[in-house]
């Protein structure tokens, strides 16, 4: 069975994406994280607006504020730049996102987790990357 499993900000690392503290964020709210050029380039495309904040370390090429509670989407979000399908283990309270191409895999996570579950998939629709072409203009967000 091929597929990775993600359950913290930590197992961001993989996509260029490190969690740093809490501490920055003066509400409470936020995890600080410095970004490699592949985590910088999937929090852009995520988010869908261009980071140009400094460098909290070296090895970084910029750094972000992040809310706590994006982790489930953006995990998913990153799962999908890599694999056709995300599952979500107990969509109400983030039990992990696994990962993987192989549909007699999902099959298997629906029989055994019947409603505990949500699962993702990459679309088909004509687009680039995640981003899906409108259909009137011809426009890719």
């Amino acid at each position: 069975m091929a597929y990775d499993h993600f359950v913290s900000w930590r197992d961001l690392e993989r996509f260029g994406i490190k969690s740093l503290t809490g501490e920055a964020c003066g509400i409470g709210i936020r995890m600080l994280c410095d970004l490699t050029e592949d985590g910088k380039k999937l929090v852009e495309s995520f988010l869908r607006v261009e980071c140009n904040a400094h460098n909290w370390n070296s090895g970084a090429v910029a750094s972000v504020m992040l809310p706590y509670g994006i982790l489930k989407e953006l995990t998913v979000y990153c799962v999908l730049s890599l694999y056709s399908y995300a599952i979500v283990v107990n969509p109400y309270h983030v039990g992990g996102v696994c990962g993987t191409d192989e549909e007699k895999i999902v099959e298997k996570w629906r029989v055994l987790m019947e409603d505990a579950i949500t699962i993702y998939h990459r679309s088909s629709a004509p687009g680039t990357g995640l981003d899906n072409q409108h259909m009137m203009t011809g426009r890719v967000a």
